[in-house]
C-alpha cells in the first residue's frame, strides 16, 4: 500500500512537473522568437536571474534546506504555533530583502557589467531598469518555497507541482506578444532608447510569479494548520531554523560566487550568457521532470526516519532513490550528449535565433548532459544530511564543488569557449557526488555502500550502453533527413533498447508497486 502512495505520487508530482517543464521551454522559445541571442537577450537574462541569485544568496538555500525538516517536526509534535512563527519571521525577512535590493539596483548590475564588451553603456543601463523591476520576485519566490515546504510536510505533492504552470504561461504570453507591441527586430539599443520596452518585459515578467506565489496560499490557509501572525524571533523552533541556517548560508555564498565567475567569463562574448543559460535550461528538464519528483515525494519520509532516529528505514529510502535515479537519469544524460544539437536546432532556430546560435547552444548542452545523473545523485545525498540537521557538512562538500568548477572553468573557456564552463561544471558535480556519497555513506555506518546497489548500477550502466549504440547508429543512418525527424526516430529507437535492456536484465521488479 505504501508503494501504490509513493507511485501515485510520483506520477502526480511527475505529471504536474511534465507541464511545467514544456512550458517552460515554451518560455524558452517564446525568448528566442522575441529577441534572439544577443546583447538585449544577455541583459535581460542577466538581470532576471538576479533575483534568484539575491533569493538563494540570502533566503533561498536556507528556506529548502530547513523549512521541510522544521514542519516535519512541528506537524510530528502537533505545534501549530512553531510553523506560524517560522512562517511569519521568514515573511519579514523576506519583505525587508526585496526592498533593500530594489534600492540597491545600480549597484547589482555594475557588477555584472565591468567584463561586458559591447555596449557596456546601454547594458548597464537596461539592466538597472530590469533589475529594479524584476526584484519583487524574491518575496514571490519565498511565498513560493514556504508554501511548498508546508504542503509537501503534509505530503501535499500535486498543487506545489503545477502552480509554476501559471508562471510560465504568462511570461510566454508576454513575449510572444512583444514584436507585435514594439516591432520585430529588437535590439539592445533600441530597448535603452524607449523604456517602454523595459517597462513591458519588467512588469510581465515578474507578473508571473506573483500570481504563482499568490494561488498557493488559499491551500495553506486550507492546509489543517491553524495559522497566525506570530513574529516570535526567540521561539524554540525560529532559533534552530536560524541556527541551522548558518551553514547553509555559506553554502549558498559559495555557490553564488562560483556563478558570477561564470557568469563573468561568459559576458566576454556576445552571446555566450544566453547560450550558456538556456543550455542549462535544457539541462536541469530531465533533473526537474525526473529527479526533482524522487526527491520530493522521498523527502518528507527521509526526514520522519531521521526525526526518529530510524537510521535503517533512512537507509532503505535513500538506497531505493538512488536506483531510480540511476534509472532514470543515466539514459538521460547519455541521449542527451548524443542529440543536444539536432534537438536544439530543431526547437531554436525560429525568428530571431540563428542557426549559429543553435549550434552553440546545443554544444554547450551536451557538455552538461555529462554531468546530469552527478547532479541529481549529490543534491539528493544532500538532502540525506538536512534531514539529520547537518548543515556543515553540506557546506564544506559543496565549497570543494566549487572550488573545483571555478579551477576548471578558467582553463576550460579558453580552449572550447562557452562550452568549456558546462564542461567543468559536469566534472566538478561528477567529482563531488563521489566525494559526497562516501561522506554520507560513512556518517550512515557504511550503510549505503550495498552490493545489491553496485550490481543495480552495473545493469543500468549497461542498458544505457545499449542504448547509446542504437541511438547513435540511428542518427549516424538517418543523417540526410531534417533535424527534428532524426531527433524523433533517436527518441524512440533509444526508448525501446533501453526498456528492453532494462527488460531482459531484470532491473525492475515490477511486483513492487502491487504489494
Amino acid at each position: 500500500m505504501e508503494n501504490r502512495k509513493l507511485l501515485l505520487s510520483n506520477i502526480l508530482v511527475g505529471g504536474g512537473t511534465l507541464l511545467s517543464r514544456v512550458t517552460g521551454f515554451g518560455r524558452i522559445l517564446a525568448l528566442a522568437y522575441a529577441i534572439g541571442l544577443g546583447g538585449l537577450s544577455d541583459v535581460y537574462n542577466t538581470a532576471n536571474t538576479t533575483p534568484n541569485i539575491i533569493y538563494e544568496l540570502m533566503l533561498g538555500g536556507i528556506l529548502s534546506a530547513t523549512l521541510l525538516p522544521s514542519f516535519v517536526r512541528s506537524i510530528k509534535e502537533n505545534d501549530h504555533r512553531a510553523i506560524s512563527a517560522v512562517l511569519s519571521v521568514t515573511v519579514i525577512l523576506l519583505a525587508v530583502l526585496t526592498i533593500i535590493m530594489v534600492l540597491a539596483a545600480p549597484i547589482v548590475m555594475q557588477v555584472y557589467s565591468f567584463t561586458r564588451q559591447h555596449s557596456p553603456a546601454e547594458f548597464q543601463n537596461v539592466g538597472t531598469s530590469f533589475v529594479r523591476l524584476f526584484m519583487p520576485q524574491i518575496f514571490f519566490y519565498g511565498l513560493v518555497s514556504m508554501a511548498t515546504a508546508l504542503l509537501n510536510a503534509q505530503h501535499k505533492f500535486a498543487l506545489p507541482a503545477y502552480t509554476p504552470i501559471l508562471n510560465n504561461i504568462i511570461v510566454i504570453m508576454i513575449l510572444l506578444a512583444l514584436p507585435h507591441v514594439f516591432g520585430a527586430g529588437i535590439t539592445l539599443e533600441m530597448a535603452a532608447e524607449n523604456s517602454a520596452i523595459v517597462t513591458y518585459l519588467g512588469w510581465g515578467t515578474t507578473a508571473g510569479i506573483m500570481i504563482s506565489a499568490l494561488s498557493l496560499i488559499p491551500a495553506m490557509l486550507r492546509s489543517g494548520i491553524k495559522l497566525e501572525f506570530l513574529p516570535d524571533w526567540a521561539h524554540p523552533e525560529v532559533q534552530k531554523v536560524l541556527r541551522l541556517s548558518g551553514w547553509t548560508l555559506g553554502y549558498v555564498i559559495s555557490n553564488q560566487i562560483a556563478l558570477y565567475i561564470v557568469s563573468l567569463l561568459a559576458l566576454r562574448e556576445d552571446g555566450w550568457i544566453t547560450a550558456y543559460q538556456t543550455a542549462f535550461a535544457f539541462f536541469v528538464l530531465p533533473h526537474g521532470l525526473l529527479a526533482m519528483t524522487i526527491i520530493t515525494t522521498f523527502m518528507p519520509k527521509i526526514a520522519h526516519d531521521a526525526a526518529s532516529a530510524n537510521i535503517e528505514g533512512m537507509t532503505e529510502r535513500m538506497v531505493q532513490g538512488l536506483k531510480i535515479l540511476m534509472l532514470l537519469m543515466l539514459p538521460a544524460s547519455a541521449g542527451y550528449m548524443l542529440i543536444a544539437t539536432p534537438l536544439l536546432v530543431s526547437l531554436l532556430h525560429h525568428g530571431a535565433f540563428t542557426i549559429d546560435a543553435s549550434h552553440l547552444t546545443g554544444g554547450t548542452l551536451s557538455m552538461f548532459a555529462l554531468g546530469l545523473f552527478p547532479f541529481s545523485a549529490y543534491l539528493f545525498l544532500m538532502r540525506g544530511y538536512y534531514a539529520l540537521s547537518d548543515t556543515k557538512t553540506p557546506f564544506k562538500l559543496n565549497a570543494v564543488e566549487n572550488i573545483m568548477n571555478i579551477g576548471l572553468a578558467v582553463p576550460l573557456v579558453s580552449l572550447m569557449g562557452v562550452s568549456g564552463l558546462a564542461l567543468s561544471y559536469s566534472l566538478a558535480y561528477s567529482a563531488s557526488f563521489l566525494l559526497t556519497f562516501y561522506a554520507l555513506n560513512k556518517r550512515m555506518g557504511n550503510r549505503l555502500m550495498r552490493f545489491d546497489l553496485m550490481i543495480y548500477g552495473g545493469k543500468v550502466l549497461f542498458a544505457t550502453l545499449v542504448m547509446c549504440g542504437a541511438v547513435a547508429l540511428t542518427l549516424f543512418e538517418l543523417s540526410g533527413l531534417t533535424e527534428w525527424k532524426k531527433v524523433i526516430a533517436a527518441v524512440i529507437i533509444g526508448a525501446v533498447f533501453y526498456a528492453g535492456s532494462v527488460i531482459m536484465l531484470k532491473v525492475v521488479d515490477l511486483k513492487l508497486f502491487r504489494r
